[in-house]
């Protein structure tokens, strides 16, 4: 009973806020997932702790690379659908949790960026050693 009233809930919230949301919000927090791989597959001196790197790795880096590049416009696309005129027919104790959850996805993807294009990117040094 409380499986099927959860997939009603994700369905409901699907429908009322829509795909574009959910993959803008969803890839800043995956690009912040591969960061945080990143920094933890380092050690104290930032030095990468596997060597070689092997090449699915470098690849999980490079995309980490890319997406937090991307992330700033996601994050202020998941605030635009937000603020769209066809999400303000829904409860407005629901509309906290989304403008939340889209102010909190901005609010990351600028940190992602500025961290990896703040010099050089040392988190990914952990998936290119």
């Amino acid at each position: 009973m409380a499986d099927q009233a959860m997939r009603g809930g994700v369905r409901d919230f699907l429908e009322r806020e829509g795909w574009p949301f959910v993959i803008s919000c969803g890839l800043v927090y995956i690009a912040f997932l591969i960061q945080l791989v990143g920094i933890a597959a380092t050690d104290e001196n930032l030095n990468p702790i596997i060597r070689p790197a092997p090449p699915a790795w470098r690849f999980l880096g490079e995309v980490g690379l890319d997406l937090s590049t991307l992330a700033p416009l996601l994050g202020i696309f998941s605030i635009y659908v937000v603020r769209s005129p066809f999400t303000y027919e829904a409860v407005p104790a629901k509309r906290r949790f989304v403008w939340g959850m889209a102010l909190a996805s901005a609010l990351l993807a600028f940190a992602e960026f500025y961290w990896s294009w703040s010099g050089h990117p040392t988190w990914l040094r952990g998936f290119v050693g």
